[in-house]
């Protein structure tokens, strides 16, 4: 696997695709709640990842995150 123990991996492998993830509710934990790896050295599609609403529990790691007004997170939110 890429990454371990995390609520949410959003993670490129074997394609050049554009990646959409939404997030509108709900809560995550684990290690890390979301957790944006790129594998790809050459990458060059858009990574988005909107988070409109939920309850994250543990830290976020994300390069493409936007987060709505709404969205609460209880640790570090690292904008890499």
């Amino acid at each position: 696997s890429t990454v371990n123990g995390v609520g949410v991996a959003v993670s490129p492998h074997s394609t050049n695709l554009p990646i959409n993830v939404t997030v509108n509710g709900g809560t995550l934990g684990g290690h890390w709640a979301i957790y944006e790896f790129n594998s790809q050295a050459d990458r060059t599609a858009a990574t988005t990842i909107v988070l409109n609403g939920g309850t994250f529990n543990n830290n976020i790691y994300c390069k493409h995150c936007t987060v709505a007004g709404s969205v609460t997170v209880k640790n570090d939110f690292k904008k890499q």
